[in-house]
């Protein structure tokens, strides 16, 4: 009976540990690892935080949608919002984009406030500007368990980049990185 016990209690505690993935969004394949073009931009691939905790309570590591890194989903976002901004002009200078990603974080519970992700990215020129854009985006969590909890920490990172992506674009001190 103990050792029945005992198996059950292994069982659960392993079966704990998953990965929660976000839902899709608009990631591009090819930005895994590799510079994206968009007519004279070249979004090269972004550099990791110096330190990210993937892990979410005991429901495991929670991973951005597509088996991106959490890097790449940034660089892909800020691609699609260039994209959509029409900032890009064949004729224009060309222009390469390094960016790096200074701190992500996120919390998927907290005893006075709501969970949120703290994105913090920093992008330089090739034409030597650079621009620092932080987020703290705050989020709901509609459960206690680690399992739903960890999954809407997942998706919340989704709406978290495009917001600070969005930002960032839109902010008179990202223009002065597109010419040379």
């Amino acid at each position: 009976m103990i050792r029945l016990v005992a198996l059950c209690l292994v069982v659960a505690v392993l079966s704990a540990c998953s990965s929660s993935p976000s839902r899709r969004f608009n990631v591009d394949r090819q930005s895994i690892e590799k510079p994206i073009v968009i007519e004279n931009i070249t979004i090269a691939p972004f550099k990791a935080p110096p330190f990210f905790d993937d892990n979410c309570r005991a429901a495991g590591k929670i991973a951005p949608p597509d088996r991106a890194t959490f890097e790449s989903y940034i660089q892909s976002a800020l691609a699609e919002e260039i994209r959509r901004s029409g900032l890009a002009n064949e004729r224009g200078a060309k222009v390469a984009l390094f960016g790096e990603v200074k701190m992500l974080a996120f919390t998927s519970t907290g005893a006075f406030s709501d969970p949120w992700w703290m994105v913090r990215v920093k992008v330089t020129s090739s034409n030597g500007k650079e621009f620092d854009i932080g987020e703290k985006y705050d989020f709901k969590t509609s459960s206690f368990g680690a399992y739903k909890a960890c999954q809407e920490v997942a998706d919340a990172y989704v709406p978290a980049v495009k917001r600070m992506v969005a930002k960032m674009v839109g902010a008179p001190d990202f223009l002065p990185l597109l010419v040379q």
